[in-house]
């Protein structure tokens, strides 16, 4: 499960810090500042907003682990014994 909301929540999150983050948080924040660029508008750096989207991914996906099950309930179940020649 926290594959497909890191697969999902990663593209959307660059796409935001990409297109519509000066213009929705502003300028100048805590985790980056947006330059003007030659269009007349602001952008955020590529290597900023992609990391931006990378660590809010991780930190959601880890959190979706963690509150996940514990074990899987079509998993094996594995014994010492079944290794034993």
């Amino acid at each position: 499960m926290a594959a497909i909301v890191g697969i999902i929540s990663g593209f959307l999150l660059s796409v935001l810090f990409n297109e519509f983050a000066p213009a929705l948080f502003g300028n100048e924040t805590l985790l980056y500042t947006a330059y003007a660029n030659v269009k007349g508008g602001f952008e955020i750096p590529f290597h900023i907003s992609r990391g931006l989207s990378f660590v809010i991914t991780m930190l959601l996906m880890i959190v979706i682990s963690f509150a996940g099950p514990k074990v899987n309930p079509k998993a094996f179940e594995l014994d010492s014994d079944m290794f034993k020649f």
